[in-house]
């Protein structure tokens, strides 16, 4: 079993009242791990990315920027949306499947596994790399301490 060490982003906020004097003090917190995917020619890695960890997405999310070098098997279209149900929050993705490996900043790393994917257009590539649960988070024992900042990923599946 491999142990992935992820990164918890902190960051100290505040949320905007009607007192323009007042805000409510806010923290945000993410989980990240680094990632590599298989490039087109099936034979190299690409450089690593950072992705949150998004354990409410059913779905990997991969930005036009990323996806556009890696190896995809297209398998079909279909919208993405967020909480947000309204026709123009959606955006309209293939849906592809994908090769990758999940790394940590000692080499630490999952065996290359398949993956399904959004795969989000040039024209929305502000949204980041989401890595989702069907078919890649769910091959993974989460363990995080927010006390101690200290988060693993456990590799169970070969």
């Amino acid at each position: 079993m491999s142990h992935i060490k992820i990164s918890i982003e902190v960051e100290q906020l505040f949320l905007e009242t009607e007192k323009a004097s007042q805000g409510v003090p806010h923290t945000q917190i993410r989980l990240m791990s680094s990632v590599v995917f298989v490039n087109q020619n099936k034979r190299t890695l690409s450089k690593p990315y950072s992705g949150i960890l998004d354990t409410g997405a059913p779905i990997t999310v991969i930005p036009h920027s990323i996806w556009k070098d890696i190896y995809v098997r297209k398998l079909t279209k279909r919208y993405l949306s967020g909480i947000n149900p309204e026709k123009q929050c959606k955006i309209l993705c293939d849906i592809g499947g994908i090769l990758l490996q999940l790394v940590d900043e000692n080499d630490n790393r999952s065996s290359t596994f398949p993956c399904l994917a959004y795969l989000v257009p040039a024209q929305y590539d502000t949204v980041p790399l989401i890595l989702g649960v069907d078919r890649c988070l769910d091959r993974f024992k989460l363990e995080v301490n927010f006390v101690t900042q200290h988060a693993y990923l456990i590799y169970l599946s070969a």
